[in-house]
């Protein structure tokens, strides 16, 4: 009995630890269970929180966005000379940055309001660099292009070491930041790229002078791209000793990134004009979309192409848009043509805005150095005395061997022409980085503070300067302008009465006293002057 009795507990007590065991598995199980919904749940909120997050910035962005081009377009309507859409896109980005820091929004959206250089390169560059290629007056530019080489090369040479070595000489005399002679000159080239998109903006609206707007255009543009490639040279200096062996090598550098970049862009251009030219799409709607999809994507995979060779893509994008305009308008469809052209220059438009938006909110978003604002000071000097040293002596060179000579209204129009804008801007940022343990931070707020300057006031200032100087293109009284948007009735008629030697009366004005504006649909004439 008392055995049986005993192997009776015995299997109870068996029972009972096999139980509890089997408990204390179930509670782990759902006690993991339960810490995996919970953790799940959290990574959904989470989720939730960043795409949350990401909208209400694109939100922001965008609203910044519609914004400028709405009291760009007002400014511009009621004839304000002295704010153009660049500068309204800075104030109202650094007016939201501003809002952002004092209510702690910058925190909540992190970097979602904080200029990212990569989207900068890989997404709003390139349409506005191969824009800047496909859609320029080609007859001005290639009849001046030794004297935009030379303010492009030469002049931007010159201004990188007069600026890092003056920059070197105050910071040595205990005047402002010291830095060393590496960070001058990085700080030099970054700061040597010029972006006047609010004077060519007046230019265009002014009707300047065709060779100043070429010199200004071609120089900008052109320099852009000798101050990156120029920016990266010296920076290899950062990992080795500056000797003259090392300075032969980044010259060298220097020509064979700038070379084997143009042979990418060119070729690319070359390869797709001999694809057209075989493929003929006129009247084909299918074939004529598969063209137009070709023309656009076409420069941008040369431009990632020269990035993945550690070429420079600005160059390669810029030569491929010459290129293309050259080789490739010509052999595609009509309505591709002009479809290519207004396409480009909408999107550049668009995003060359939205770098100002951009740039403007990084002002109070990104961490600066305030302390360092006597150095904004003394750098703003010296970049305007830079511009006077590359633009007067090279001019007295040019004069010596150009045609036509660049007069002194000229040559002050060019120097004030010197605006700062987004290409200095990001570079100033990858500065940051690559000279964070030094005076990184320093060339950021001091480039912010140069482009912030030069442009409200000399952007602002052009409009006045340009009428002052009476440097707009003289009218043709015996050329008479005709809207391509008229019905074609007026375009025929205007061409009877030349015939029958009736005195000549501008198509617009006939359209607006019977009523039709120039906006209004029809049977649209693609004739744009009647001489």
């Amino acid at each position: 009995i008392n055995a049986e009795y005993g192997g009776g507990r015995c299997s109870d007590m068996s029972r009972a630890s096999v139980s509890c065991r089997a408990l204390l598995l179930s509670l782990i199980i759902a006690g993991v269970l339960s810490q995996t919904a919970h953790e799940e749940e959290a990574q959904e909120e989470k989720d939730e929180e960043g795409k949350r997050k990401t909208d209400t910035a694109m939100v922001l962005h965008t609203c910044l966005l519609i914004l400028t081009f709405f009291f760009g377009f007002q400014l511009s309507r009621r004839g304000f000379k002295y704010l153009g859409e660049a500068g309204v896109g800075l104030g109202l980005g650094a007016l939201a940055g501003l809002i952002l820091s004092i209510s702690h929004g910058t925190e909540w959206f992190g970097n979602m309001v904080q200029f990212d250089e990569s989207v900068f390169f890989i997404v709003l560059l390139p349409p506005i660099i191969f824009e800047a290629g496909y859609n320029m007056q080609r007859r001005y530019f290639f009849r001046n292009l030794g004297t935009i080489c030379t303010y492009a090369f030469a002049g931007t040479f010159i201004s990188t070491f007069v600026i890092g070595g003056l920059v070197w000489a105050v910071g040595n005399m205990g005047l402002a930041v010291r830095m060393s002679m590496l960070e001058c000159l990085i700080f030099g080239a970054l700061i040597s790229a010029t972006d006047p998109v609010t004077v060519l903006a007046v230019f265009s609206k002014l009707k300047a002078d065709p060779d100043l707007f070429s010199f200004v255009f071609g120089e900008s543009v052109l320099n852009d791209a000798v101050a990156i490639v120029l920016y990266k040279s010296l920076g290899s200096f950062r990992t080795e000793p500056f000797t003259a062996t090392a300075c032969v090598w980044a010259v060298g550098e220097f020509f064979e990134i700038f070379v084997v970049s143009f042979l990418i862009g060119v070729g690319t251009a070359m390869a797709l004009a001999y694809l057209c030219k075989k493929v003929d799409c006129s009247g084909n709607e299918e074939l004529e979309h598969a063209e137009l999809a070709a023309v656009l994507t076409t420069p941008y995979i040369a431009y990632l192409a020269a990035e993945a060779l550690e070429m420079s893509g600005i160059v390669t994008i810029l030569f491929c848009g010459i290129a293309m305009s050259l080789v490739v308008r010509p052999n595609i469809s009509p309505h591709a043509r002009d479809l290519t052209k207004n396409v480009v220059k909408t999107l550049a438009h668009i995003f060359e805005t939205y770098v100002f938006v951009y740039l403007g909110l990084s002002l109070f978003t990104l961490d600066q150095v305030w302390d360092t604002l006597i150095m904004s000071v003394y750098a703003i000097v010296i970049c305007l005395f830079a511009r006077m040293c590359n633009v007067y002596p090279l001019t007295w060179l040019l004069n010596k061997f150009i045609k036509n000579k660049i007069g002194p209204r000229k040559q002050f129009t060019l120097w004030f022409s010197g605006l700062r804008g987004a290409i200095a801007f990001v570079l100033a940022l990858q500065a940051s980085e690559d000279f964070a343990s030094e005076n990184g931070q320093t060339i950021l707020t001091t480039t912010i503070m140069v482009i912030f300057f030069t442009v409200f006031v000399f952007g602002g200032n052009i409009w006045p300067v340009l009428e002052k100087l009476e440097l707009r293109q003289p009218a043709d009284d015996g050329e008479v302008k005709i809207d391509p948007f008229l019905p074609s009735i007026y375009l025929l008629e205007e061409l009877g009465e030349r015939q029958d030697g009736v005195p000549r009366v501008r198509a617009s004005t006939r359209a607006e006293s019977a009523g039709t504006g120039p906006t209004r649909a029809g049977l649209g004439c693609g004739v744009c002057v009647v001489t």
